[in-house]
């Protein structure tokens, strides 16, 4: 893993005025992928979890950059978020002007199925030592929702996979839920979505009382379904215009909470088995 320790957390090392050295970081990570996928069974075991981070953000910003210049054989559809800014300078960062061969990931020679095979085996590695980092339930969620795939195959998500990944990144991220204003780190959209797929429609449209005024149209469309909403949770005497706003707003996270805890319970508590 020589190359990669040559890559600082930055995997800039330039100044502002050069920009970012997408040609140098891309090369970096030829290097990377070849070594681990040499050993990928064992080596993600005993790499440093700031490595495996890097390794990660760089792939996925890799798979971007080539997704959306038209060079990629896998459908590509995931939040560059959770990876950081990392990811999202690869994917977007410009490349040198002067260059022959035009953009650097044109020049990537190692295979794309290695590419994708490194990106998900790091994911995997992180799920499994940083349990308890959301940012990688996240992205396990919008992975399930859109698995990365050969463009010329179709793809099924795994919607009750993705519900289970952004509840538990929701419940990490806020203390489970006891966080002030907890629901405006939520993805609201992605588990609506996902609950609609699911059929859980009631469960969708209570979520869009907690969306913010730009997802209306969203939440509109949830509500064009027709469905009976838990009219205990909107109409309950504790939320009454009569009541001061800091009552009111307390009132509404506390049913929040709830609300979502009952979420966590549904979807993460395994079913108990009864026997004879």
């Amino acid at each position: 893993m020589e190359a990669i320790c040559g890559l600082p957390p930055s995997a800039s090392g330039a100044s502002p005025e050069l920009g970012f050295p997408i040609k140098s970081v891309l090369t970096l990570l030829e290097a990377v992928i070849k070594q681990v996928v040499k050993s990928i069974d064992g080596v993600l075991d005993w790499l440093p979890v700031s490595v495996l981070h890097v390794v990660i953000s760089l792939t996925a910003g890799l798979l971007q950059r080539m997704y959306a210049l038209n060079l990629c054989e896998y459908r590509i559809s995931y939040d560059l978020t959770p990876y950081g800014d990392l990811a999202i300078l690869t994917a977007f960062a410009p490349s040198a002007a002067d260059l022959p061969c035009g953009d650097p990931a044109q020049s990537v020679k190692v295979p794309q199925a290695d590419v994708v095979l490194v990106h998900l085996a790091c994911l995997h590695a992180l799920l499994a030592r940083c349990p308890r980092d959301p940012r990688w339930h996240c992205a396990q969620a919008d992975i399930s929702v859109n698995p990365i795939v050969l463009q010329k195959l179709s793809s099924a998500a795994d919607f009750k996979a993705a519900v289970r990944s952004y509840l538990v990144a929701a419940s990490l991220a806020t203390n489970f839920f006891a966080d002030p204003e907890f629901a405006e780190v939520i993805d609201h959209g992605s588990l609506s979505y996902c609950l609609v797929k699911l059929g859980a429609h009631v469960a969708a449209a209570v979520l869009y009382q907690t969306f913010p005024s730009d997802e209306i149209a969203y939440g509109l469309r949830i509500l064009h379904l027709n469905v009976d909403i838990l009219t205990q949770l909107i109409q309950c005497p504790e939320l009454n215009a009569s009541n001061p706003v800091p009552s009111k707003k307390d009132m509404e996270q506390r049913i929040l909470r709830s609300y979502f805890r009952e979420l966590c319970r549904l979807y993460l508590v395994p079913e108990r088995v009864h026997y004879a």
